[in-house]
């Protein structure tokens, strides 16, 4: 398989707690990538930034919760800085 090379890419996955979110952040790592994870949980996100770290990749978590606007706006403004390049949205729907 061939991997598409993101060295100097930054990443931004919503879900990225999640299995799927992980999935997508540890490929997205190996392929060079810089990966923000987002989402709700924050010690998903440290286990998922664990296992990116592992396989060599550089991360970063943010907790933000992408149904609620205001955490949205947040998470604007804190990663207003970042150059993102990848956007993967992994948030599943559920009911409350």
């Amino acid at each position: 398989m061939t991997i598409l090379p993101l060295q100097g890419r930054t990443a931004l996955v919503s879900g990225g707690g999640g299995p799927l979110g992980r999935a997508f952040s540890v490929g997205l790592g190996r392929a060079g990538a810089r990966v923000i994870l987002v989402g709700r949980n924050e010690q998903a996100l440290a286990g998922a930034a664990a296992r990116v770290a592992e396989e060599g990749g550089a991360t970063r978590t943010a907790m933000c919760d992408v149904s609620d606007p205001a955490s949205v706006t947040a998470l604007t403004d804190t990663l207003a800085d970042e150059n993102i390049s990848v956007l993967v949205k992994m948030r599943a729907s559920r009911a409350r």
